[in-house]
């Protein structure tokens, strides 16, 4: 049972420090963003490499060397978005009287590319972990990817607790594709 006590806390400790550390990059001046992205992404050529080596590792080491590659390089699919280096065609608001499924579609444009990388990623993923049986890495970027989709369709479709404040100003017209309402259909699922 400890080790499953550990197991959590190493998962919570793994994303709420990633987490932290790409609000922390997010909040920096834009001009630093370079930089940022360039780092992360030797973080990420790494968490790749440590996918790819542990693949065949049938060990709980393996386990939470994949797990972690697998949240590294889905932080740095989030930085690429939140940093606006991967986010779609659309980098304005739709006009206010925008309704229906053109507002959707407008929606969906503002991240249509990151969403491409996202699969690009998990393809990749699938390629280095196939016939495998280490698969954590791979199955943690898709269950965050997943939670990625589910958040953004509730925060669409219209929550009760919005923080607009988490976004940043150079994607400001993102809050307007928000909804605050007290519940959706989806939000149960």
């Amino acid at each position: 049972m400890s080790h499953l006590i550990l197991a959590a806390l190493f998962a919570a400790f793994i994303w709420w420090f990633s987490t932290g550390v790409i609000f922390y990059l997010n909040a920096r001046p834009r001009h630093t963003f370079l930089w940022s992205m360039l780092g992360g992404t030797v973080v990420l050529l790494a968490a790749l490499w440590g996918i790819w080596a542990t693949a065949d590792l049938q060990t709980p080491l393996g386990a939470f060397v994949a797990f972690t590659c697998g949240v590294l390089i889905w932080g740095w699919q989030t930085m690429s978005y939140y940093m606006g280096v991967i986010t779609g065609p659309r980098r304005a608001s739709c006009p206010p009287n925008c309704r229906g499924w053109r507002h959707f579609v407008h929606a969906v444009e503002t991240g249509i590319y990151h969403e491409l990388a996202i699969i690009a990623t998990a393809v990749l993923l699938v390629v280095l972990t196939f016939e495998q049986p280490n698969r954590y890495g791979l199955w943690t970027f898709l269950i965050l990817w997943a939670m990625h989709v589910s958040a953004k369709l509730n925060v669409f479709l219209g929550v009760r607790n919005l923080n607009k404040d988490f976004i940043p100003k150079h994607l400001s017209y993102l809050t307007r594709f928000f909804r605050r309402q007290a519940m959706n259909l989806l939000f149960p699922f």
